[in-house]
């Protein structure tokens, strides 16, 4: 097992710079699917552990982050992992400077949706963005979610389900709208039952339809020409 810093006696020769970057690399990437199989063994120590060690490979992976923001989340640790998700956040607006802002949104209706990104930047950077943007759903296109991150996303989404149906004027309001929609009327443990029964196969079939680098439409406000 070698350990430490590959070549480290060849400082300043170009061809060590090479093999270094590659050996750190692959290094990376070891740590990273190490990571991903602690957390489908649900061994998240081990999984925080090996994520923490490639996001000390490199400070910006995003893998590596959201890696060690779902062990922290399933240690019961989620307000550490806000706080990795608030450094990382830092780290691309201040270091790379590629966004000051960035959120997904959804808009529903009877026939058709949309889902969409926004971010907002400056021109200089703003073909960059729009490429981190594509390719990372480009990787949920091809490969889907992680089971750990369709249980926190069903998780989360069961929690807010029950949250929005707490007040009266709510329920009137879901009624209303079975009514006029002309849908059958579930009751709440029905609705979390449909979220339950959704799988990763699903989703990744959803993803490949909708999620393709080809199906998506960008509108940019600004300079067209970076574009």
């Amino acid at each position: 097992m070698f350990r430490g810093e590959v070549l480290e006696d060849e400082p300043y020769t170009a061809w060590a710079f090479d093999v270094r970057g590659s050996y750190q690399g692959r290094v990376l990437g070891a740590r990273l699917d190490a990571a991903d199989a602690a957390l489908a063994q649900l061994d998240f120590a081990a999984a925080l552990a090996h994520a923490e060690a490639a996001a000390a490979l490199d400070r910006f992976s995003e893998r590596a982050y959201r890696t060690g923001m779902l062990a922290l989340y399933a240690l019961d640790r989620s307000h550490e992992a806000l706080g990795r998700y608030r450094e990382f956040r830092r780290r691309l607006d201040e270091e790379l400077g590629l966004a000051y802002s960035v959120y997904t949104f959804q808009s529903f209706h009877a026939d058709v949706g949309m889902h969409g990104v926004y971010v907002g930047t400056g021109p200089e950077t703003a073909r960059d963005a729009l490429e981190a943007i594509h390719l990372e759903l480009a990787d949920v296109a091809n490969h889907g979610l992680p089971e750990s991150e369709l249980a926190m996303g069903k998780s989360q989404l069961k929690g807010q389900i029950t949250l929005s149906l707490e007040s009266v004027t709510a329920r009137m309001y879901r009624c209303a709208a079975v009514e006029l929609y002309g849908e059958p009327y579930r009751s709440l443990d029905e609705m979390l039952a449909l979220v339950d029964s959704v799988t990763s196969e699903q989703v990744a079939e959803v993803a490949r339809e909708f999620f393709a680098p080809e199906r998506q439409t960008v509108v940019s406000l600004g300079p067209g020409e970076h574009f």
